[in-house]
């Protein structure tokens, strides 16, 4: 369990850094391909995918910190 968690934070990590490089279009583009494989993936399961909570944390926070970034946004609607 250890290793697992060791080995999603170094994963995670890796692909920040990765995300960071990405121009603003590389990132609507790829947040649109996950979005279409989301769906196709939704389609064929009877049940959503089941994701363990110690990989929903992180997730979770990071959305949380999105959601408050983009109500400090000047001109943002919210």
């Amino acid at each position: 369990m250890y290793f697992r968690v060791m080995l999603f934070v170094w994963q995670f990590m890796l692909e920040l850094v990765a995300v960071m490089q990405m121009t603003d279009d590389e990132k609507d583009a790829e947040i649109m391909l996950l979005r279409q494989r989301l769906r196709i993936v939704e389609r064929k399961q009877a049940r959503g995918p089941q994701i363990p909570r110690w990989q929903k944390v992180p997730l979770a926070a990071l959305a949380v910190r999105g959601d408050q970034q983009g109500r400090k946004c000047p001109g943002s609607a919210g």
